[in-house]
């Protein structure tokens, strides 16, 4: 059996750093392009599926549609390509240094995605009630003109002598 070289054996070790960074990558990506079942997706479904509304014109429906998807596609595309470059075909760069300090705010962020692709619904009542508030503003603003003035404390009032 001749002896297995080493610039060819199969597998490299990868550093732990560089997998932690490219996984998170990989997971951000994902999420950015709307993949099934991650909280971009579900934000993509919720753009498409208000598009099936009447409100919306036929043609502006149909571009509005394709762009959301074109862009999912291109967006894939790309920083699938930026991926690749970065981590994979990188040879003769060192690897990355991180402290679990600064894996912390990432894997946080992470986590906080997952849960928004576990339980969406307070997020998407959330986007739905700023949606209103933005779309009928007569409601605002009568909450605030209709509102009666909290009474101040007398020395509060300008002019008024300080109580002794």
């Amino acid at each position: 059996m001749p002896p297995v070289d080493d610039d060819t054996s199969p597998g490299t070790a990868i550093p732990a750093a560089t997998a932690f960074l490219g996984l998170s990558f990989v997971a951000c990506a994902s999420m950015v392009v709307g993949l099934p079942p991650l909280a971009g997706f579900l934000a993509k479904f919720t753009l498409l599926n208000a598009l099936l509304e009447p409100a919306v014109p036929g043609l502006a429906r149909v571009a509005t549609f394709a762009l959301l998807l074109a862009s999912g596609l291109l967006s894939l595309l790309a920083l699938s390509r930026a991926g690749v470059r970065y981590f994979w075909s990188a040879p003769g760069r060192d690897a990355p240094r991180l402290r679990v300090l600064e894996c912390a705010p990432l894997a946080l962020l992470l986590g906080a995605c997952a849960l928004l692709a576990i339980r969406p619904e307070p997020a998407l009542r959330y986007g739905r009630d700023a949606a209103r508030g933005v779309l009928r503003p007569g409601d605002y603003v009568a909450a605030v003109l209709g509102a009666t003035p909290a009474s101040l404390p007398r020395r509060a009032v300008l002019g008024a002598a300080p109580a002794r």
